[in-house]
Parts: structure tokens; C-alpha cells; sequence
């Protein structure tokens, strides 16, 4: 039976392979349509308080955040998550860095930047809500030092949105430049990405929101067809030349509400 269904995916999958592509777009619901696996959403008008953002990077470097949100009212659930903390490290969250003293002017901009991250996230994890049908989505903050995903790949989830509020944002390419082999694991057949045109491929500016979808997209999401298998959208991080050089402060929303990555690009994380 696995084997069964491995093959119809690999059918399916390498019949609608070119024909699935990436868009631009206002619209987050974009991106349940059969025919669309990355939805790239340009924001040249958001207010990014660049300065203020860089505080947290530059005075939080270990920072990673992790909450499991509802997708009604979440701006309490994000408040309590991203306590920032401010002088002598009050108010730790897991992951981040205690006992670091930061002068006056640095607390005032964590403060701006967690006031300014906590309306954000929560446009868009109610988006998730009001657009795509979700109840509850995982919300991740990290501040990234390295290429975090350096090799193309696509995503074992339904659905991951990133966003990129200080540094370079995500690369990713239409399926018409990515070539992808099938290969037996794990008691099936499952797709890698094989080779990528490089010339073909286009980058989420800082502050953009960029929505994938992942091999795990099916009818539970809307998605319209019984396996996206073969399909999720081929990206991969930017590249940093060396540690600390190209640092990035990351915001993931996903589908993913167990303790697992969901990534398809082979490295540890």
C-alpha cells in the first residue's frame, strides 16, 4: 500500500511539476490555489524600525522564541511570549540570553522593536486565521548568525510562511527551475531537489512575507488535491559569508505544532 501510494505521488507530482509556480501578490489566500506554491508578498511600505530591530540582534544574539498561537486574539499569546528581556536579563524567555546589561537607549529600542513585532505577527497569524482556515499556527522568533538552510530544498509541512525583519530575506525559484529525483527512504519514495537554475531565482526583500508551501499541503488546508507531494516550494537561506556577517532576525509561522523542524534541507538545526 505505501509503495502504492508513493508511485501515485511520484505520478502526480512529476505531471504537475512545471505547471506550479510562484506569484506575487497582495493576498495571502492566494496560495490555495492548485497551480500556486510560493505566494511572495511585497510590503515597500511597511515602517521597519530598522534601528530598533538591530538591538535585539545585536544585544540578543541566541534569541529564539517559540509558541504554539491561536489564530483569534493572539496578540495576548505573543506578548507573553516575546518578553524581551531588558536590563539584568528580568523577564527570560527560553532562549534568550540572561544577564545582559544594555543602556538606557538600547531598553527603549527593545521596546519599540517587541511593540513593533507583536502588532506585526499578529496581522499575520490572523491571516492564518481569517484567510487560510487555521486555528492555531507555531510562531518562531530566532536571530540566525549562519546560512541557517544553504542547500535548495523543499519543506516536509503543509504550509510555512517567512518573514525577515533584519537582514537578507529567503531565495526561492519556480518549479519550471528547480529538477527534483525520487528517492526510497524511510519505507518510501520521497522528492529531493536535484538541481536548481540559479539565473531563475528571486529573493524576498527585508520585511516581505513569503508563504511556501510544503510537501505536506493536502485537502485538511483547502489545498484542492489529495497530495502536494513533489510540489513544495524550492527555497533556500541567503548566503552569509562568515559568522556574524550576514545575521538575521527570522520570524517563522507554520503549521508545525509538535517539536519537530519540518525542513528539507538536510543540516541540523
Amino acid at each position: 500500500m505505501v509503495l502504492l501510494t508513493s508511485l501515485v505521488d511520484w505520478a502526480r507530482g512529476s505531471a504537475a511539476h512545471a505547471r506550479v509556480r510562484a506569484v506575487r501578490s497582495e493576498r495571502l489566500v492566494d496560495v490555495r490555489r492548485p497551480d500556486v506554491n510560493v505566494v511572495h508578498v511585497q510590503r515597500p511600505r511597511l515602517a521597519l524600525p530598522a534601528a530598533e530591530l538591530r538591538t535585539i540582534v545585536a544585544s540578543r544574539p541566541t534569541l529564539r522564541v517559540r509558541a504554539a498561537v491561536p489564530t483569534t486574539n493572539p496578540r495576548p499569546h505573543l506578548e507573553a511570549a516575546l518578553k524581551l528581556p531588558l536590563s539584568g536579563g528580568r523577564g527570560v524567555d527560553a532562549g534568550v540570553d540572561a544577564g545582559v546589561d544594555v543602556g538606557v537607549d538600547a531598553e527603549c529600542g527593545l521596546r519599540a522593536a517587541r511593540e513593533f513585532l507583536v502588532d506585526d505577527i499578529a496581522r499575520v497569524v490572523e491571516a492564518f486565521g481569517e484567510d487560510l482556515g487555521y486555528t492555531r499556527v507555531n510562531v518562531k522568533l530566532e536571530v540566525i548568525a549562519n546560512t541557517k538552510c544553504p542547500k535548495w530544498h523543499a519543506d516536509h509541512v503543509g504550509l510555512r510562511l517567512l518573514c525577515t525583519y533584519v537582514g537578507d530575506g529567503t531565495l526561492y525559484v519556480d518549479n519550471a527551475h528547480a529538477t527534483r529525483s525520487w528517492v526510497w527512504s524511510g519505507g518510501a519514495m520521497v522528492p529531493v531537489v536535484a538541481g536548481v537554475d540559479e539565473g531563475g531565482s528571486l529573493q524576498a526583500a527585508t520585511g516581505d512575507l513569503l508563504l511556501l508551501k510544503g510537501h505536506g499541503w493536502g485537502d485538511d488546508q483547502g489545498g484542492g488535491s489529495a497530495s502536494f507531494m513533489g510540489l513544495g516550494a524550492v527555497h533556500r537561506s541567503p548566503d552569509v559569508p562568515e559568522p556574524g556577517a550576514g545575521t538575521r532576525l527570522l520570524l517563522t509561522v507554520d503549521d508545525v505544532l509538535q517539536d519537530i523542524d519540518g525542513c528539507g534541507c538536510g543540516a541540523q538545526h
